[in-house]
């Protein structure tokens, strides 16, 4: 039988495209194992082809590190946000210049405010710096068209929509994408001290932020609670038009010193009677609900007869609430107790609306006392919470190559949501001092985790090198989904 010429090359076509898709998943599956994606070398459950495709999406799943700041002073990132497309803008502090900033620093050697952008793979993309600030923490939104922030400022600079009032004063910045600055404005009077402790927008585009004061406000909009006691602080909320105009302002306080810091909604649209809390400190955690409108609904106080301050707030989708902080001392009916009575340990508790405690816990070291940074539902399942501090020991019992190293450790770990029983808990750091600042965020790209923080000492295998030993330079610690305890 007679075989033609078209029917012969059949099969060695078909062997050639075999051996080429071959080549390409064979390509692919070293890409699988030599990028850092999620896909984990030797797993088993490697997929070339998802790999290929993750590495070259918007989003790099992959894990990396990298230090940013002048070589001559500390640099102290406090506040960070993600963007869709996997950029990371932040604020914080410093007092040297460093790079090309947009706006250069005012005062060589003087606490000036710090804002800046990495890209998804850990780049410096811009950085500019807003006027001298307090030693105070500062604070970071996410708006549609940039960023808004908020700090503690002791002097004026620029152009403000309303002037600075020549004490401490509450200023607000807007920012684009770009970092170019849109407006600033100063919210205080004269005599007066004015801090900033949290910020918030609202579903409309509203800033709400937080803070203190201790005098009557006449440039922070319609007095809704105003100050009745301006011998001590008091927790102060101040609204604003996403334009930076005044709306309204209340306090709420006693006799003592309080301030508010952590606040969150009970839904986006900001519609229910009691449609906000704004948590602080007062000795106490101090937790204070009010209306869209600014007016007072409610307040309680959780706590030992130590110090305690709430300073970060999330809420869960059934409503309820979880408040995060610091606590000397144990109470309650925790699930579990104080880890170091008489020093520092994180504390978390969640509430309903009505402010009626689920539960209670603590964690962290038993050496001298930890912090927390910042906490939140994990992107995946609302059943697990996310948490990020600054420790001096071991707790728990973290995975092999994540161990506490000495001094200071970045801790990231996570707590069971409906109990607050700890699950996992993981270390970063070296021979120095390695802190997490109130600056950790859920990367929206890729559902991982970012850390910023200062460290004086160099771990691991960074983007950019410490290069200042002894220095706390600023530190970016960008966890893929992979790498999160």
């Amino acid at each position: 039988m007679q075989i033609s010429r078209s029917a012969n090359l059949r099969p060695r076509a078909a062997t050639v495209l075999m051996v080429a898709a071959l080549a390409v998943l064979a390509l692919l599956s070293i890409a699988c194992m030599d990028l850092d994606t999620d896909c984990a070398p030797g797993d088993g459950s490697c997929d070339p082809l998802a790999a290929f495709a993750l590495y070259n999406a918007p989003c790099h799943a992959r894990s990396w590190q990298t230090y940013f700041g002048s070589l001559a002073d500390a640099t102290q990132p406090e506040g960070l946000v993600p963007t869709i497309d996997g950029a990371i803008a932040g604020v914080g502090r410093t007092r040297q210049s460093f790079g090309n900033p947009i706006i250069a620093l005012p005062t060589p050697g003087t606490r000036t405010l710090l804002v800046f952008r990495f890209n998804e793979d850990g780049a410096l993309e811009w950085h500019t710096f807003l006027g001298e600030v307090q030693d105070r923490p500062t604070f970071i939104a996410l708006a549609d068209d940039g960023y808004v922030v908020a700090a503690t400022a002791i002097a004026s600079f620029g152009t403000p929509l309303q002037a600075f009032s020549g004490a401490n004063d509450i200023i607000v910045a807007k920012l684009d994408f770009s970092g170019n600055l849109q407006w600033h404005t100063y919210i205080g009077t004269v005599g007066g001290n004015e801090s900033a402790g949290g910020i918030l927008l609202t579903a409309a585009g509203e800033i709400q932020v937080s803070g203190e004061g201790n005098a009557v406000l006449t440039n922070a909009g319609t007095a809704i609670s105003p100050n009745t006691n301006i011998l001590s602080e008091q927790m102060l909320i101040v609204r604003l038009t996403a334009d930076g105009a005044p709306i309204w302002h209340s306090f709420f306080g006693g006799t003592g010193n309080e301030t508010a810091r952590a606040m969150v909604a009970l839904d986006a649209s900001f519609v229910n009677q009691r449609n906000a809390f704004a948590g602080g400190a007062a000795d106490d955690h101090v937790l204070v609900a009010f209306s869209e409108a600014g007016a007072y609904q409610w307040h309680a106080f959780y706590g030992s007869v130590t110090n305690e301050a709430i300073s970060t707030m999330l809420r869960y989708p059934d409503g309820t609430i979880l408040a995060g902080g610091r606590a000397a001392a144990s109470w309650g009916t925790p699930v579990a107790g104080h880890p170091l009575p008489g020093s520092s340990a994180m504390n978390f508790f969640r509430f309903d609306a009505d402010g009626n405690i689920q539960w209670n816990t603590f964690t962290g070291d038993s050496v001298t006392g930890s912090q927390l940074s910042n906490a939140f539902l994990a992107p995946t399942s609302d059943s697990e919470l996310w948490f990020v501090g600054s420790v001096n020991g071991s707790f728990g019992q973290p995975p092999a190559g994540r161990e506490y190293t000495a001094q200071f450790d970045v801790a990231v770990g996570s707590l069971e949501s409906s109990t607050g029983r700890l699950l996992r808990v993981g270390f970063w750091g070296g021979s120095g001092q390695d802190v997490s600042s109130p600056s950790a965020a859920v990367n929206t790209c890729d559902q991982g985790l970012i850390v910023g923080g200062a460290s004086d000492a160099e771990f691991g295998t960074p983007i950019e090198a410490q290069s200042a030993p002894g220095i706390g330079r600023g530190l970016m610690l960008k966890l893929a989904p992979r790498d999160v305890p």
